[in-house]
């Protein structure tokens, strides 16, 4: 594999050490968020549309997924490249889960109340949105495999309520029911009639 190869980024599951890696350490993590936090902001809020409330929060698990993945990321040019994807992913994720969310007859705008520091035209607070990475970056391996439980179950849980939401419902029990009811209630009027 050649050096180029790798300074493009088109290997992204190569492992480099860490001495290596663009983020080495969290003082790096925040000169990079100081460099492009408000282009992948304003990268969100674009892709965002209606929705350019989320894009603050779409940026900052950027910026926390690179920092988990920063043994696969050799160089600056890698790092622009993987931010740029996450926000695309980002967005795309979070316009799904409104969709959902819609379909399901959850209407409102709860999560602008939840994220706080943005507002409905993407703008945001930056100490806050940076505390928001730290906070991501500074999970320990417990807590995050905690929460990777949690939403798998959330998400199975979601799945099955879907599935019991939109799965129809079967014709022939309602209707066994009914002719047994309706042969009931004859007897019974058959029998009070002959008395």
């Amino acid at each position: 594999m050649s050096q180029e190869r790798i300074d493009q980024g088109t290997t992204p599951a190569a492992t480099l050490p860490l001495a290596l890696a663009v983020l080495r350490d969290e003082q790096e993590l925040q000169r990079t968020f100081d460099r492009h936090a408000d282009s992948l902001v304003a990268a969100a809020v674009t892709r965002l549309g209606d929705s350019a409330y989320l894009a603050p929060r779409v940026a900052e698990q950027a910026f926390v997924h690179a920092w988990h993945s920063r043994a696969q990321i050799p160089s600056e040019s890698a790092l622009d490249t993987f931010l740029r994807s996450e926000v695309e992913h980002g967005a795309a994720r979070a316009l799904s889960r409104q969709l959902a969310a819609h379909r399901l007859g959850h209407h409102g705008s709860g999560e602008l109340r939840a994220s706080g520091h943005a507002r409905p035209d993407g703008a945001y607070d930056r100490a806050t949105s940076w505390a928001h990475v730290l906070q991501g970056v500074r999970a320990d391996a417990r807590s995050a495999a905690a929460h990777e439980r949690a939403a798998a179950i959330a998400h199975h849980e979601a799945a099955v309520h879907i599935k019991e939401i939109t799965r129809q419902r079967s014709w022939v029990k309602p209707t066994l029911f009914g002719a047994a009811t309706l042969v009931l209630a004859l007897s019974l009027v058959w029998l009070l009639d002959s008395a």
